[in-house]
């Protein structure tokens, strides 16, 4: 299958790469905000799913690929 190219404003790719940044630069703090925390924080699966907008099977499929790591949490 041979590559496609598309044609984007430059406007539109700076804010393209503008926001990717900003949202990995949020994930990289919340990620640190939350390793340094007395009381951690974790999500459902059910919560997981409705964060990323993906259904439970989905949620299952990424697991299996290691994309996403389940951690058991009592109480």
């Amino acid at each position: 299958m041979p590559d496609k190219y598309y044609l984007v404003e430059s406007g539109a790719l700076e804010k393209l790469l503008r926001t990717h940044f900003m949202l990995t630069q949020s994930t990289l703090l919340f990620e640190h905000l939350l390793s340094h925390s007395d009381r951690p924080m974790f999500l459902s699966a059910r919560k997981v799913c409705e964060v990323l907008g993906m259904d439970c099977h989905q949620l299952e499929q990424c697991r299996k690929k290691r994309m996403i790591r389940a951690r058991a949490v009592n109480g």
